[in-house]
């Protein structure tokens, strides 16, 4: 591959990130999804409303401006509408990251809105048979549609959304930019399966091959900068995206989540344990990837992928000269 262009705006290179933080407000959630990262905590508990506060004080005096409120599915949290008002009240810039069950409600939007900056909604598929599937929740996407409804045009909050990538809805992509087109929504996020909960028992089965995602990736870049729609990637190596490789939100390193950039808050059991952790996901660099232009960007290939696929699908940038 030639050496690539920078055919994405400034504005769409995500190396520099603002500190937030990933608040998980319960572990329960009314979605099944075949690849749920998050689905080995799930006990049907939610955090008490005391313990978010303080963990919400805590972060803020630590300097952090952005809160991302996740599950399970924080909105069924039964007091979600208080913790949104605490997190306002402590100056943070509030994300909600949902499946849209309770936005599907025109009266939660109402009451829930002015205290949320950002809502990113978790769309799997561009009609309820791929999404429903994917979710193990038949009723989900008619619920998101609603959500994306009743959320659009408002002005604030604003809409994002989402997808987790896998071979049962690559082919989903496409339809839902031009799905969210007339909502507002200002960025979309393509997250390919990643080796952690159910996905990672899930993986090998539901990853997507490279050489299909190189041909459909650049697709949606292209469709979405014609948009006016800022797209985000997250789990493929550089090559597969071309000359849309500035999309990508991985950083070239080990997936570290050591509160200095971005990570999910890990509650403390024992007063003064640190409140850090490291999640090893098997990328991989192979003897190919030193070829690479960018390889200094990339975060590699999965090494589950790798093991059963080889490498045949990566083609290096080459480097000038």
């Amino acid at each position: 591959m030639a050496p690539p262009e920078f055919a994405v705006p400034p504005k769409w290179n995500t190396t520099a990130c603002a500190e937030f933080v990933d608040l998980p407000v319960g572990r329960k959630c009314c979605n099944y999804c075949l690849f749920c990262y998050s689905s080995s905590g799930k006990d049907g508990s939610f955090y008490s409303l005391e313990s978010l506060v303080r963990q919400l004080a805590s972060e803020r005096r630590r300097g952090v401006r952005r809160v991302h409120f996740v599950g399970g599915e924080p909105t069924i949290h039964p007091q979600i509408l208080e913790i949104l008002k605490v997190s306002k009240r402590l100056g943070f810039e509030s994300v909600v990251v949902t499946n849209g069950v309770r936005f599907s409600s025109p009266d939660f939007c109402h009451k829930t809105f002015p205290f949320i900056d950002e809502i990113i909604f978790s769309l799997h598929g561009h009609d309820a048979e791929t999404h429903g599937h994917l979710t193990g929740n038949t009723h989900s996407f008619g619920l998101m549609v609603k959500a994306l409804e009743n959320a659009s045009g408002k002005g604030k909050p604003r809409l994002c959304v989402n997808t987790t990538v896998t071979n049962r809805n690559l082919h989903s992509l496409l339809p839902i930019t031009r799905l969210i087109r007339p909502l507002g929504v200002r960025k979309y996020h393509c997250l390919v399966i990643v080796p952690l909960g159910r996905g990672k028992a899930e993986f090998l089965d539901l990853s997507p091959r490279l050489n299909e995602c190189a041909a459909v990736f650049p697709q949606v870049a292209k469709e979405c900068w014609e948009m006016g729609v800022q797209f985000l990637v997250s789990g493929l190596p550089l090559c597969i995206l071309g000359p849309y490789y500035l999309c990508s939100l991985d950083n070239g390193g080990e997936y570290v989540n050591d509160r200095t950039r971005s990570g999910e808050v890990i509650f403390e059991k024992e007063p003064g344990d640190p409140n850090n952790f490291k999640i090893d996901l098997n990328r991989i660099k192979v003897p190919k990837c030193r070829e690479c232009a960018v390889e200094h960007l990339c975060s590699g290939i999965y090494g589950q992928y790798h093991a059963r696929y080889g490498d045949a699908e990566l083609n290096p940038f080459r480097r000038p000269g």
